[in-house]
């Protein structure tokens, strides 16, 4: 596990990011509302992106952000290692729970949304209003990414069985909060329990705005969606649903670490300089279990690809860490050059198979 730091003692953290990624929103919450400074650059809502490619990243899901030469892929595990590199303290206030009941179903709520149906439900729930749906280029990229799954017609065949199942889901939530509390775990303010469960629903009610609907065409797209689940059958959820919301718009205005890097050539230029300038994040020897269950050793040539979408952009590199739930490769940025990065990534919903050299292209 990482190791603690001050902000001052880190490299910069870098948030590769675009508008509409949901994912993207759940991590600068996080960010904001910890108080956490960060410079986010934009990249396409699609493949190609070369501003990745130039740091040798393959890995297809945005955000990823990197501090200094440590890269970390995927919510779970970003959240979870500025947990341990920005712990607790009077500028970087705590979101974590303090016992391991509690932790445990952080952990818990965090799986179920993203792995047990919220949010592939949700996103099941696209609009075929909205404009990324109305890019050539961004479909074809979804229709790749998930093996020829994701098309209009199947979106448009499924949404009323997607919507029926958030129905069931916020039933769920709507009975977790039914003792009048404001906040999962309770509290005066949005904890890690939030963090990891509001933003799926924050995004099935607010859906619309978020991926831009033309004003005209919001009935058209969310209609049935929005009478589905009601505020009148869902009073709890809505209610926490719009705190939640809230204190993150109030968080982003009181984050003033927050750097515009701005865009293009330049701006990328600049990130890749300054990212290969930098020293890691971490120590230089990483933990590394020797009686893993798949039997990888250190320094072994591995891949490493989502289980369930993306799997087709896999990363090769150098096994240099592995822990019960992490996986860290090294790769070069530049061959003959010492610039390498590590690439950190979570075990939960990953693939980690041995990997030939020849095939690091």
């Amino acid at each position: 596990m990482a190791t603690p730091n001050t902000t001052s003692s880190l490299p910069e953290l870098v948030l590769f990011t675009y508008p509409e990624s949901v994912f993207g929103r759940r991590l600068t919450r996080y960010l904001n509302l910890r108080s956490l400074p960060y410079t986010p650059i934009r990249v396409p809502p699609n493949m190609p992106r070369p501003l990745l490619d130039r740091l040798s990243i393959k890995h297809r899901r945005i955000p990823i952000l990197a501090v200094g030469r440590d890269i970390y892929i995927d919510t779970r595990l970003i959240i979870r290692k500025l947990e341990v590199l920005f712990p607790d303290s009077s500028v970087h206030l705590a979101l974590g729970a303090k016992s391991g009941f509690e932790k445990g179903l952080e952990e818990m709520l965090e799986s179920w949304v993203i792995d047990a149906g919220p949010f592939w439900r949700t996103a099941g729930c696209l609009p075929v209003q909205a404009p990324l749906l109305k890019d050539d280029v961004w479909m074809k990229d979804r229709f790749d990414g998930s093996g020829g799954a994701f098309t209009l017609e199947g979106l448009k065949e499924n949404r009323a069985w997607c919507i029926s199942q958030l129905r069931i889901f916020f039933g769920f939530m709507e009975n977790l909060l039914s003792d009048g509390r404001n906040w999962v775990l309770g509290g005066d303010g949005p904890g890690l329990t939030d963090v990891h469960g509001a933003w799926v629903f924050d995004w099935a009610v607010n859906m619309a705005a978020d991926i831009f609907v033309a004003a005209g065409e919001k009935e058209a797209a969310m209609g049935d969606m929005d009478r589905v689940l009601s505020e009148e059958e869902f009073p709890k959820v809505h209610g926490w649903v719009k705190s939640f919301r809230d204190e993150c718009e109030r968080a982003e205005k009181q984050n003033v670490g927050v750097r515009q890097c701005g865009e293009g050539q330049e701006a990328e230029d600049n990130v890749v300089r300054n990212i290969l300038g930098s020293g890691y994040a971490e120590p230089q020897e990483l933990p590394f279990g020797t009686d893993d269950i798949l039997g990888l050793n250190k320094g072994q040539y591995v891949s490493i690809a989502p289980a369930d979408f993306g799997f087709a952009h896999a990363d090769i590199g150098t096994l240099v860490g592995l822990s019960r739930n992490e996986v860290v490769i090294e790769v070069a940025v530049q061959a003959g050059k010492e610039e390498n990065l590590r690439l950190h990534f979570p075990r939960i919903g990953f693939k980690i198979v041995p990997a030939d050299k020849g095939n690091s292209n």
